[in-house]
């Protein structure tokens, strides 16, 4: 999977019919399916959506990592999708997607490696596999594990637009939206609108 240089643009997720927002791999992933409507929207419906989805991530996968078959993303994301929410919830985790998860980060084992740079020392990641899914799969995982673990586990949040299933990381403790620019905009023009309305 060809590893672009610069993290993707807005207008290529939009052009790919997704619903990127830039969070951590794991709930990209988990974003590409939609439960605010019933039933919930499939946004991976087709081959060439699926392979849009991990060329836009290609920039935050290992390098020569490929992308998983459509049934591998599916399973892999309802695993991800489960273990987030979960965490989300406060609800106990299902043990089979537990599983599911620390299996695909353990496919592809990955061991911190000092580098000398220009600048003095760097970091990079050895990888134990050469499996180029298994890459992909434990790159996932291994976010997953990140956002219910990490020093961010406690700003997992759902959008809080009704309309909005989205799931993203607060970068502060007031952020509620997944989007300022899209349903936090929304929520504004609404406000504005019933303010309105009461003063007529």
């Amino acid at each position: 999977m060809r590893s672009p240089a610069a993290p993707f643009a807005h207008d290529d997720v939009a052009a790919a019919g997704l619903l990127l927002a830039g969070e951590p791999l794991a709930v990209d992933l988990a974003n590409t399916v939609t439960v605010a409507t019933d039933p919930a929207v499939e946004l991976l419906v087709d081959d060439e959506r699926h392979a849009a989805f991990w060329a836009l991530q290609a920039h935050r996968l290992p390098p020569g990592a490929t992308a998983p078959s459509p049934g591998q993303t599916a399973d892999l994301r309802s695993a991800v999708r489960s273990v987030l929410l979960s965490h989300l919830d406060n609800l106990p985790f299902d043990r089979s997607a537990v599983s599911a998860v620390n299996a695909a980060a353990a496919d592809a084992p990955s061991a911190p490696q000092l580098a000398i740079v220009t600048a003095g020392a760097g970091l990079r990641t050895s990888w134990g596999t050469q499996d180029s899914v298994a890459l992909t799969v434990g790159a996932v995982a291994r976010s997953a594990i990140d956002v219910v673990t990490g020093s961010s586990a406690d700003r997992l949040r759902v959008c809080a637009s009704d309309a909005c299933s989205l799931l993203f990381v607060a970068t502060h403790a007031k952020r509620q939206w997944c989007s300022s620019a899209v349903c936090g905009n929304r929520a504004r023009v609404a406000r504005h609108a019933r303010r309105q309305r009461q003063e007529l």
